[in-house]
């Protein structure tokens, strides 16, 4: 077996998966390179380079990484779509981790870590964004005051707004809102 292979079993790494699928002898299951099951003895190992082979040889998809499926996602990935949708359609609201969390029924510790492996952001920061990027587009109407805009985007007050927005866009609100006119 090539040692590139191995390795990407024994690292669970995602960038092989669709590259190769390995076996295992003694299971009679077949996984993607990225799956997170126990990771099998060398000697019982067989590659194979597309996802029929391995079931044309007498082998049952794994039902954790599921090979057969090719767009699967893991639950991880599922929770955390979820929480992405959830906060885009209530980001004007008063969120918090708590109530994310308690509206995807899990726990909110778990949806944070997850969150952040994922998507490289905690679920306040992407929060923030959203509100921020919601923000970007009422600017540009000159009818609204900068206080009305920071309530409507879930910002409790002004002077949180303008410091967010600035650390965010490197301007204040009212000197990004000039930049239009």
């Amino acid at each position: 077996m090539d040692k590139r292979y191995w390795q990407a079993i024994v690292s669970c790494d995602q960038s092989y998966d669709g590259v190769f699928y390995y076996a295992v002898k003694t299971t009679m299951i077949y996984c993607r390179p990225s799956c997170r099951s126990k990771t099998p003895k060398r000697e019982n190992v067989l590659i194979f380079h597309d996802h029929e082979q391995p079931r044309t040889d007498g082998f049952r998809p794994c039902k954790r990484c599921r090979p057969d499926v090719p767009s699967f996602r893991t639950t991880k990935e599922e929770v955390v779509e979820k929480a992405k949708a959830f906060i885009s359609a209530h980001y004007t609201e008063e969120l918090n981790l708590s109530v994310i969390a308690s509206q995807l029924y899990v726990n909110p510790f778990y949806l944070r870590r997850i969150f952040k492996e994922e998507t490289e952001l905690s679920p306040s920061q992407y929060l923030l964004k959203k509100r921020i990027e919601a923000a970007l587009a009422l600017l540009v109407n000159q009818e609204e005051t900068i206080t009305d805009i920071a309530f409507k985007v879930g910002f409790k007050s002004p002077a949180h707004f303008s410091t967010v927005f600035r650390h965010m866009i490197g301007l204040p609100p009212q000197k990004y809102r000039e930049s239009f006119t």
